[in-house]
């Protein structure tokens, strides 16, 4: 007989195009799709990983849900593979329509804090703080 623990871990696994698997540092994006207040769409997981697909390898594509109707909320979450095709995704996709909405394509905000706080940049700030202590 199942338990209910493998059952749910069954049902959990066999989800398709369901993962919450981010990406590398700097490959997070927060989509927002530009809806009114109190205002749900269709547009799903699928809408949002064939969208961002073109520009490169998805690793998680969700929309945030409505527990009640099922519909979208209007915003959601693209991993790619590497930052790069996270910033070729910002660079075509934010500020278009999609389905009549205007999209807002940004990296999430771990990976922007985290970018800031990256060892090249704390480097170049430490060379800067460096040449300023050298010149006085």
């Amino acid at each position: 007989a199942a338990t209910a623990a493998s059952l749910s871990t069954t049902s959990l696994s066999t989800t398709p195009n369901k993962t919450t698997t981010k990406g590398p540092p700097g490959s997070n994006l927060f989509i927002l799709r530009k809806l009114r207040r109190e205002e749900y769409d269709e547009f799903s997981d699928k809408d949002l990983r064939d969208l961002f697909s073109h520009y490169g390898t998805v690793l998680r594509a969700e929309m945030t849900k409505d527990p009640e109707t099922g519909w979208s909320r209007g915003y959601g979450f693209v991993s790619f593979s590497s930052s790069e095709e996270a910033d070729e995704a910002i660079k075509h996709l934010n500020g278009v329509l999609i389905a009549g909405k205007q999209l807002k394509v940004e990296k999430t905000r771990s990976d922007v804090e985290q970018n800031e706080q990256s060892p090249q940049k704390q480097s170049k700030q430490q060379q800067l703080l460096l040449q300023q202590q050298q010149q006085q």
